[in-house]
């Protein structure tokens, strides 16, 4: 693998060659490319791997955080969908609208289990990607935290539009359903 060595100077940094050159002869080192580059492109050039990773993770993560609200609010839709006639005998018999809600939204425990095994595979995760984590440990108590919390909220708030339908459910077209 080469090796890249970088001089700063106030000079014109051409007029180093030479004593970089008798430097690395003293080395087992080889001159074989020397270039002119400003500062900030060298530091730029030396992050560019960093940069391509921080991309990808960034649009995965993006990806991760609508899979989950997607398949949430589709499992709750199905089982609104499964439970109508449930739903319709309940109303039918009384249930407030509000009991309903709960009802439907009873099932959001399941986002617990979810939490719990999503945090347990970030926690295993992160000690593959302790080298790119700047500023941050890898078991930060407060992302971890944050994260779970956000996801709550989106199956939370994937959840309420199919128990808000549920609620809005004529009780006679859902006995009537199959």
């Amino acid at each position: 693998m080469p090796q890249y060595f970088a001089v700063r100077t106030q000079r014109d940094p051409l007029s180093m060659v030479s004593q970089v050159a008798v430097s690395s002869a003293n080395s087992t080192h080889r001159l074989d490319s020397i270039t002119s580059l400003p500062w900030k492109q060298l530091v730029s050039n030396s992050m560019s791997r960093v940069r391509l990773y921080a991309v990808l993770l960034a649009s995965l993560r993006e990806y991760r955080s609508r899979s989950p609200a997607i398949g949430i609010y589709g499992v709750m839709a199905y089982t609104v969908v499964q439970r109508t006639r449930e739903i319709g005998i309940r109303m039918a018999l009384g249930a407030q609208r509000a009991q309903v809600l709960r009802l439907v939204l009873a099932k959001l425990w399941l986002t617990a289990g979810g939490v719990i095994l999503g945090c347990t595979g970030a926690a295993a995760f992160t000690r593959y990607l302790k080298g790119m984590l700047f500023g941050l440990q890898p078991l930060d108590p407060l992302t971890i935290i944050s994260v779970a919390l956000l996801f709550v909220f989106i199956a939370a708030l994937a959840s309420y539009t199919p128990a808000y339908r549920a609620t809005k459910m004529d009780p006679l077209s859902a006995l009537r359903y199959e």
